[in-house]
């Protein structure tokens, strides 16, 4: 959807996030396992950083809302239907 809104659109340049994101490495690769039911191997800890972006300045451009969440994203990815 995001995707055809820039098609459709008069804007031709830019660069856009097409997701908001705010957490560790370690957060996201537990709740993708938890989802996937799969288990994961954690190395020993070492200075990570937090992921973080917005997607805020697309939505603003482009009128645009985001519909979904880490759930629906990992099974459209599983099921082919990304």
């Amino acid at each position: 959807r995001a995707i055809g809104s820039i098609i459709d659109s008069d804007i031709r340049s830019g660069i856009y996030n097409l997701c908001s994101l705010n957490s560790s490495i370690k957060n996201i690769g537990q709740g993708v396992a938890e989802l996937l039911d799969c288990d994961i191997k954690l190395s020993e800890d070492s200075p990570t950083y937090n992921f973080k972006m917005s997607n805020k300045k697309f939505c603003n451009h482009f009128s645009y809302h985001f519909e979904g969440s880490i759930e629906k994203i990992v099974n459209d990815l599983e099921q082919g239907s990304y």
